[in-house]
């Protein structure tokens, strides 16, 4: 034997095509439930996707609704104010004609508020049609959505049905030709063993017996390793084809549960229609009955309105009988009048007097408070008012001033300025204060103010030229400020520059810097945040000279008219009279009143500080006496005979300063 033919035959190693297979297969069946699971979830997407696009929508025209219901509730309620409002003055009206019109002004009005509210009930009306109609749009397109999910569940289910087949046999045909490839090895190495044999049967005579022993067994043994080997690969695939069959179950119980679930949103659906159904009957039958209610109101509006025609007659008629009962009425009030207006000076006099009583006692308070608590000088009120015991007689002189500047023909403004010391608006002649400086006041108050000026005159002036744009932020500042005359709008520059000019003393007082005395090139030195300091100075000069020339009318027109029935002389002598009352009221200013608060509130703390004292006193002297009776107790007993019988009396541990 050479030594080619004494080397061992290797078979060709088999390719494991099952096991390549089942992964492929695996691989395959993975990618499609991916795919199928992506077409679900795409109709689930698109159909929330919808569903939010819809509650936005809703959302919005919900908003809109609200809206035209809160305005619609706003301008109702205004106009029906005015329409009550209108009532009560037609009530006063005497003319037959003028009331005539003016009721139907009234019903016009009446009928522009009933054809709003039917405009926004219609509007509503076919929001309601148009839910109704995308309502059952929107039952089509989800049953439709149902049809299409239901047919792709379907087509997938069989899609996965043929897909499993499919791969079972490709894996079984896989094992076949495996199994095919490993028996044509074993055949193949069969023969050649079987050739070595034969070649070396007649070498090895002599050791046939015993080889022909050894190979029959080791052929036994490799066909029982092949056979045992297919039997575990028939069982691995049988097991394998039971888990494909079991997850195969597993995906039709999930398409069963979510069939149920989409039954069980139909139905859902089919209990909200019938809802909405019930709904829209009783939304029906409420518009017949307003309709119904309207018409009844229309039937009592006719009946009414005849009913106010022939009661104007009547009352035309009643008009005519009250008129001569008038006249005859007037003669009586003159008389009753004299008797009012003797008793009124009566009562003014008593209560005059308990005022002064008051007024003075007050005053005699104030002064003792100043001299003897506070120890400070006190000064009088200098108004005359609390001065003249006699409040009539300073009525009737301030009204007979009044009527002195009249004859001589004084304006107004000139009988204001009598008091204008009072307030620190000086007289101010045009040309006195330059341009320049109310320009500087008012510049200064557009820049650092700019909230006096509407929005709508400052998106005017951006689009005009400067000098144009300034003039209209100057009047809307004027306009915002309250400043109609050339008093007050002198009032404010002065103001402004009494301000400048005490911040430069102050801060030439702190520098020790002389600062010239130049009206002309005076300088406006405030600051941002002092403006409303000084708006506030204004503000309260204003309202002090407004006050003061009550007494002479209204101080806003140049001249003064002229009495032109004894009515408007009433009025004045009223206003003069409330006036001079209302100035009995501050006869203890703010600062005077405050002195008095906090005057009382050091006393009532004073006090509190004494009782608090006098308790202490009270306490210490009570423990002093319970100390005493206990030094008298403990001395008895530390001397009583029994301590002598001790071995140790507690005089000897004890030291007590008896």
């Amino acid at each position: 034997m050479n030594k080619g033919e004494e080397e061992e035959y290797i078979p060709p190693p088999v390719e494991p095509r099952g096991q390549n297979q089942v992964a492929d297969s695996r691989g395959t069946i993975e990618r499609n439930k991916r795919r199928f699971v992506e077409e679900i979830t795409k109709i689930r997407l698109d159909t929330d996707e919808a569903e939010n696009d819809r509650r936005i929508k809703e959302n919005k025209e919900k908003d809109q609704r609200y809206d035209d219901i809160q305005t619609e509730v706003h301008n109702s309620y205004q106009k029906n104010i005015q329409i009550d409002f209108t009532w009560e003055e037609l009530e006063e009206k005497e003319d037959c004609e003028e009331l005539a019109q003016e009721i139907e002004m009234q019903k016009a009005k009446c009928q522009s508020i009933i054809q709003t509210k039917e405009k926004l009930i219609k509007q509503f009306q076919d929001t309601l049609k148009g839910k109704d109609a995308e309502y059952h749009k929107s039952l089509e397109t989800q049953s439709l959505n149902i049809d299409k999910l239901i047919e792709i569940m379907r087509r997938q289910f069989n899609a996965m049905r043929d897909e499993y087949n499919t791969q079972l046999n490709e894996i079984e045909a896989a094992y076949k030709k495996e199994r095919e490839e490993v028996l044509n090895r074993n055949n193949e190495e069969i023969n050649k063993l079987f050739e070595k044999h034969q070649k070396t049967e007649e070498m090895f005579l002599d050791r046939r017996t015993k080889d022909e022993a050894k190979y029959a067994d080791e052929l036994e043994n490799l066909r029982s390793s092949e056979a045992n080997d297919q039997q575990e690969s028939k069982i691995k695939l049988e097991n394998e084809l039971q888990t494909l069959q079991k997850c195969m179950e597993d995906m039709k119980a999930v398409y069963k549960l979510n069939e149920e679930k989409l039954d069980f949103n139909l139905r859902v659906l089919k209990e909200r229609e019938d809802h909405n159904k019930t709904q829209k009957t009783n939304m029906i039958k409420r518009l017949n009955k307003l309709k119904n209610r309207k018409r009844k109101l229309e039937e009592d509006y006719k009946k009414e309105n005849t009913k106010l025609k022939n009661k104007n007659i009547e009352l035309t008629n009643s008009y005519k009988r009250i008129t001569l009962q008038f006249k005859e009425l007037q003669k009586k009030f003159r008389r009753f009048k004299k008797s009012d207006e003797r008793r009124f000076e009566e009562i003014w006099f008593m209560n005059q007097n308990e005022v002064y009583a008051l007024v003075n006692k007050i005053s005699q308070a104030d002064r003792v408070i100043h001299e003897q608590q506070l120890g400070i000088e006190w000064k009088p009120p200098t108004d005359p008012a609390f001065n003249n015991p006699d409040l009539k007689a300073h009525v009737s002189q301030t009204n007979q001033n009044v009527s002195v500047a009249e004859s001589q023909g004084q304006s107004k403004l000139d009988i204001g300025d009598t008091q204008s010391h009072l307030t620190g608006a000086e007289k101010t002649e045009e040309g006195k204060i330059p341009i320049s400086k109310i320009k500087a006041v008012f510049q200064l108050l557009i820049e650092e103010m700019p909230y006096l000026i509407e929005d709508k005159i400052e998106l005017e002036c951006q689009n005009l030229d400067p000098r144009t744009a300034f003039k209209r932020r100057l009047d809307a500042v004027r306009k915002s400020l309250d400043i109609t005359e050339k008093t007050t709008l002198y009032m404010l520059v002065n103001t402004f520059y009494e301000y400048s000019k005490n911040n430069d003393e102050e801060k030439s007082n702190e520098n020790e810097i002389p600062i010239e005395a130049n009206d002309e090139d005076e300088e406006l030195d405030i600051e941002g945040y002092e403006i409303l300091d000084v708006l506030r100075q204004f503000q309260q000069r204003k309202e002090e000279y407004l006050s003061n020339a009550m007494l002479t009318g209204n101080p806003r027109s140049k001249k003064r008219p002229t009495f032109q029935n004894e009515e408007q002389k009433k009025e004045l002598d009223q206003k003069a009279e409330n006036y001079i009352w209302q100035k009995m009221t501050t006869i203890l200013d703010e600062r005077k009143l405050s002195v008095w608060k906090a005057l009382d509130s050091a006393f009532a703390k004073y006090y509190q500080l004494l009782v608090d004292r006098k308790n202490l006193i009270e306490d210490t002297a009570l423990l002093n006496t319970q100390n005493e009776e206990l030094k008298t107790l403990l001395n008895q007993y530390l001397h009583a005979g029994v301590n002598h019988e001790l071995k140790i009396p507690p005089t000897q541990v004890i030291r007590l300063d008896m």
